[in-house]
């Protein structure tokens, strides 16, 4: 996505260096990422989680986008949705005819349309795992990056780790699961 890809240079370098440290992709000088996926869990944290007093990258990016989106406009709205996306637990409920995937959130009263071709191609009714989700269009879903198989060692692994530094409840609920499926290894290579 291209506004993601935009904000992250607006990502406080504090915060990036703090999560690299915490998800264990530090050398001891610099962030050492193996491949793209633990990048992505990186950046994700870096733009979507506040540390400490520092803001987060895309709230950054928004308040130095010029121009600023016009009211209303698609890029607007894009940004709105990037700005209140949601890392969650998820269960494909059933492929939907238009395209996507119908899914069931963990406490949410309605099912969600995920517009993703590749978790299309591979989905399969029961299927959990969390994402991070924008909804720009009232009708759909679209996930920010990050995509991570669920399972009961997942979970085990979250509430075994140290919490993070400074961070508020999502974030830390975002760092622990990142750092737990990069220790486990469901998520490597490609994002």
């Amino acid at each position: 996505m291209e506004m993601q890809t935009a904000a992250l240079a607006h990502v406080p370098r504090p915060s990036l260096l703090a999560y690299a440290r915490y998800l264990g992709l530090w050398d001891g000088r610099q962030p050492a990422v193996p491949h793209e996926a633990a990048a992505v869990l990186l950046y994700d944290l870096g733009l979507y989680a506040a540390a400490g007093r520092l803001p987060r990258g895309i709230d950054r990016y928004a308040a130095h986008l010029r121009p600023a989106p016009e009211p209303g406009s698609d890029r607007a709205r894009l940004l709105a949705a990037l700005r209140a996306s949601r890392l969650s637990l998820f269960k494909v409920r059933d492929l939907h005819p238009e395209g996507g995937v119908v899914l069931e959130e963990m406490d949410a009263p309605a099912p969600v349309r995920l517009m993703d071709e590749t978790l299309a191609l591979v989905a399969r009714p029961g299927l959990p795992f969390a994402a991070r989700v924008a909804e720009a269009d009232p009708q759909f879903a679209v996930t920010c990056g990050v995509l991570i198989p669920a399972s009961a060692a997942l979970f085990d692994a979250m509430k075994a780790l140290p919490p993070p530094p400074d961070l508020g409840p999502e974030a830390e609920f975002a760092a622990r699961l990142h750092r737990a499926a990069l220790e486990l290894g469901v998520v490597h290579g490609g994002a």
